[in-house]
């Protein structure tokens, strides 16, 4: 059986590039943790993950582009207006 793989074209905003780099750099302590354990789980090598990727108008908290999956950690602080682009 042949593996399946995740081609999508992702939307890249240039405007968002350094709104991301400052979110990168001011991660919050639950993004620091999720980030400190997601690097030594065993399948990271086969499966890296970006830190706030920009996708379309959003700036995703975690994205892996081989699995085509997201993780936003921080909830709360998604529906504020501060949070809007």
């Amino acid at each position: 059986m042949q593996k399946k793989i995740l081609n999508p074209h992702i939307p890249y905003n240039e405007k968002l590039k350094e709104k991301a780099r400052q979110l990168r750099n001011n991660s919050t302590p639950s993004e620091k943790k999720f980030w400190e354990i997601l690097r030594t789980m065993p399948f990271y090598t086969q499966h890296p993950f970006n830190r706030q990727k920009p996708i379309g108008s959003f700036i995703v908290d975690f994205y892996c582009h081989s699995l085509g999956l997201v993780v936003e950690i921080d909830g709360d602080s998604h529906g504020e207006d501060k949070a809007k682009v």
